[in-house]
């Protein structure tokens, strides 16, 4: 960012950013937000789930499961819990993951 736009946002927005959580980039080498990727192709906007944020959904789906299994939870308790995950792949570009976890 420009140094007149950090006085802008200073000046007219009372904003300061902090030098260590903020890192000014091109979008077109992917912005990492709330567990997505952020990608600019072809003038559209590609959203894509981070690659740690698959692996974590994968090993608590894996436990999920196993708790279902062996009756440590009910299978509504199941249902409620699986259901956010879906909710998280829902927005991503991740159709092949989605039904690589949630094959029955």
């Amino acid at each position: 960012m420009f140094k007149t736009d950090k006085k802008k946002l200073e000046t007219d927005y009372k904003l300061k950013l902090n030098p260590k959580k903020t890192r000014i980039d091109s979008i077109k080498k992917g912005i990492d937000f709330l567990g997505y990727m952020f990608y600019l192709k072809n003038n559209k906007v590609i959203l894509k789930i981070r690659k740690r944020t698959k692996k974590k959904l994968k090993t608590k789906l894996r436990d999920l499961k196993l708790l279902k299994k062996y009756n440590f939870i009910t299978k509504k308790e199941f249902y409620i819990m699986s259901n956010s995950y879906k909710g998280l792949l829902k927005w991503g570009n991740c159709s092949n993951l989605y039904y690589q976890v949630f094959k029955e």
